[in-house]
């Protein structure tokens, strides 16, 4: 009786066995016909052949739409972020745009710049300011960072494989007939080599026969030899080029492969890089031009392959004027420089006081006083201007300080002969490069003098013997011995940050409450409210 259980157990066993080996043999037999599938030549080169396509057609476009590919395209770029325009049916950026600053602070892009009258200037023989980078004439607008031409390109092909190789359109392979097809994330990785693009594209397979599945990522490969990094960095380079220097040409000192800045600083281009490639530039319309690189040496579909971009018409640029003074009776003329970063031709005009008489004109005594006049360059659609400052001097009164003013002798003129304080601020002029002159009284300057310290009367006050024999203070300069820091306001209202030696009650020896040269006022705060007075009230 065990004898038989015993047999009976061992039968059981053997049959046990005999299952797994048989499952075992079928599910290798399973993944065996899956990976078969999936290394079908047919298969390879059907995804292949659409991976190859999606790189050619991304590129073409690339190049047609200046290095931008949208969403409505299968990327990631929406048509609304970018400005375009459109040449023979193609949606062209544009790569140089103007900049947001407006004239006259254009074309310095730069926030430090004082809002004065120094507007910025581009000078090709001296520049103002030390550092090149302080003039902007417009923006590189060629995608970079998370919008990458890279980025753009990997999201299209991947979008483009996906349903190019559907996996409705695989099932057609003979080996994958009877199979149940689905992918999720298809991937992929572009790398710009020197002289061509490959790509990189993992396909994740999930592939199910009767009630047997498996998941499989595949990786293909396609590769073209165009030579978009090149391209790339070469147009990088004009545009910065273009958009830093005024005189630089971009046909002409792009194909050279050199250009000079006003520096004598030789900059070698990256279009040397790119020898045999032809690049052009012409005028769509009044407003815009396109830029276009041919490369002989890249070809898709047996063509060369071309790049092209726009370029926005941008304001021509105006040279600073320096302020002009100058005595009646001479000829007063004005010498304007300007150019344009299109390199389009400018036109001077004159607006304001005699513009019609302008650039040359003879002043004579009915001119004397102090006139505006703006400065206009303009391409025919956009300006840069300079509101002029023009100075006209009483015969032998223009003193020679640079920049030069002119400034009257307390009553021998007659806008100063009524000795009235806003008259005589209507007529001197105070130097705007010094901080030691007065423009409250009418007078005659001298070296290393702040203030009316000369031997007539001004405005009835005869002169001070006070410190230094200075007399009311403008600033630091030469007062310094007893005035801190600003002027006497006209309504005599001081408080710490314009005061003459009054500072928070202190130095009281130093206000002059009156105006008549004596020192006796008390620094105070009259109705503590924090602001202090030049007064002759007693301190309390």
């Amino acid at each position: 009786m065990l004898l038989g259980l015993f047999i009976l157990l061992l039968f059981f066993l053997m049959y046990y066995l005999m299952g797994i080996v048989t499952q075992t043999t079928t599910q290798s037999n399973i993944q065996e016909t899956f990976e078969n599938a999936l290394s079908s030549q047919s298969l390879t080169n059907y995804i292949t052949a659409c991976l190859e396509n999606s790189l050619q057609e991304g590129l073409l476009l690339l190049g047609k739409q200046g290095g931008f590919l949208y969403q409505d395209q299968g990327s990631i770029i929406s048509r609304s972020s970018v400005d375009t325009i459109d040449i023979e049916q193609d949606a062209v950026s544009y790569l140089i745009i103007g900049t947001p600053m407006h004239p006259p602070w254009y074309p310095c892009y730069t926030y430090t710049n004082p809002p004065n009258s120094y507007y910025c200037n581009f000078s090709n023989n001296i520049s103002r300011y030390d550092k090149l980078y302080s003039h902007f004439y417009g923006i590189n607008n060629l995608p970079k960072g998370i919008n990458s031409i890279q980025k753009q390109l990997e999201a299209y092909i991947s979008s483009y494989v996906k349903e190019c190789a559907s996996p409705s359109s695989l099932i057609q392979i003979p080996e994958l007939a009877g199979y149940t097809i689905t992918s999720e994330n298809i991937t992929s990785n572009v790398n710009f080599g020197i002289n061509d693009v490959s790509v990189i594209l993992d396909y994740p397979f999930k592939l199910q026969l009767e009630n047997r599945q498996t998941s499989k990522t595949v990786s293909y490969g396609a590769k073209i030899n165009v030579r978009f990094n090149r391209i790339y960095a070469a147009v990088n380079d004009i545009i910065q080029k273009d958009n830093n220097y005024l005189d630089y040409r971009l046909v002409q000192d792009t194909e050279n492969g050199l250009f000079i800045d006003q520096n004598k600083t030789t900059h070698l281009l990256k279009f040397r890089q790119l020898f045999g490639a032809e690049l052009t530039k012409t005028s769509v319309d009044i407003y815009n031009d396109l830029v276009v690189i041919k490369d002989p040496l890249s070809k898709i579909k047996g063509q060369p392959y071309v790049f092209q971009f726009a370029v926005q018409n941008r304001n021509p640029a105006l040279d600073y004027i320096e302020e002009i003074v100058i005595d009646a009776n001479n000829q007063l003329t004005i010498s304007p420089s300007a150019a344009d970063p299109d390199e389009d031709p400018i036109r001077i005009s004159y607006e304001g006081w005699r513009y019609n008489d302008f650039p040359s004109l003879f002043v004579d005594e009915f001119d004397i006083g102090q006139h505006k006049t703006t400065v206009k360059a303009s391409d025919s659609i956009l300006i840069d201007y300079q509101e002029l400052e023009i100075q006209i001097c009483h015969p032998g009164t223009n003193v020679g300080i640079l920049p030069d003013i002119c400034i009257e002798k307390c009553g021998a003129s007659l806008q100063c002969n009524n000795q009235q304080l806003s008259s005589v601020l209507a007529t001197c002029t105070i130097n705007p490069y010094l901080n030691d002159l007065c423009n409250d009284i009418c007078q005659l300057i001298t070296a290393n003098i702040c203030g009316c310290n000369t031997a007539d009367e001004c405005l009835g006050i005869a002169p001070y013997t006070n410190i230094n024999n200075s007399g009311w203070c403008y600033g630091n300069s030469g007062c310094t011995s007893f005035c801190t820091t600003e002027i006497v306001s006209q309504d005599r209202t001081i408080d710490q940050n314009d005061a003459c030696g009054c500072s928070a009650g202190l130095d009281t020896y130093n206000c002059d409450a009156d105006f008549d040269g004596i020192f006796e006022g008390a620094c105070l705060d009259i109705d503590k409210n924090g602001v202090w007075e030049c007064s002759l009230q007693q301190q309390t």
